[in-house]
């Protein structure tokens, strides 16, 4: 596994590829916008992908939302890459899904790919305004839709699980060095990123009706904020 494509170079997919190529990966990029792949070929030196023949690794970040509507499910851009995927790639590549995705697609991405390549989930936890915090080597959870599709996405990721154990057959392989948590079912991976979501959505509307409450009332909403206790 050393030539990786990233596909969709957005504001999750380029930090992905930069940090993929950092790890000694010959890394690649594809995008719909040509200005997306000449900010990634400036500002990161990651190569234009021109045929998918050639590559060991893709990496899925392709947007899942509707562009005006962001709780609205939209997987038709992720399905039209898999379809490219499935008439170009080698059997044996793997396939990693970091786009949030509805559960079933993983297992529909299989099926479209014939089951000749591995499938995995293993979901972002990008935040960009808080890069340091939520960058992109952080604790993720992983499904495959088969085991040996997970041993190949642990090999690719980590290598070693939060519990020790390694998945990798030989101390040399190289990985991306992120500590993953590996799922027996892949849709509880789908389902993960989703109630993650869902959950950051809650903290941010009780804290906007937090800061309210304090400015309607006269008090330091930012002081209790940053309170230690809380």
């Amino acid at each position: 596994m050393n030539k990786v494509l990233v596909v969709g170079l957005g504001q999750l997919g380029l930090p992905v590829a930069k940090y993929v190529k950092e790890r000694g990966f010959d890394t690649y990029g594809y995008d719909i916008s040509p200005k997306a792949v000449e900010m990634a070929q400036k500002t990161a030196a990651i190569g234009k992908a021109i045929d998918f023949g050639e590559f060991d690794v893709f990496i899925l970040c392709v947007s899942t939302h509707k562009p005006d509507d962001m709780f609205s499910p939209q997987i038709d851009g992720l399905l039209s890459v898999v379809e490219k995927i499935s008439k170009e790639a080698k059997s044996g590549a793997l396939v990693s899904i970091e786009s949030t995705i509805p559960k079933g697609i993983s297992k529909k991405v299989f099926d479209t790919l014939n089951h000749r390549m591995h499938v995995v989930h293993a979901p972002h936890r990008w935040y960009s305004l808080e890069e340091k915090e939520h960058g992109v080597n952080q604790l993720r959870v992983i499904g495959g839709v088969c085991d040996c599709c997970l041993k190949a996405g642990m090999q690719f990721y980590g290598g070693v699980r939060v519990d020790g154990h390694s998945y990798s057959s030989s101390s040399s392989l190289k990985s991306l060095g992120i500590p993953m948590h590996p799922v027996k079912n892949i849709e509880i991976a789908e389902l993960t990123k989703v109630i993650e979501n869902a959950h950051r959505y809650l903290q941010i509307a009780f804290a906007e009706e937090l800061c309210l409450y304090c400015q309607s009332n006269n008090i330091n909403f930012p002081e209790l904020r940053d309170n230690p206790v809380l």
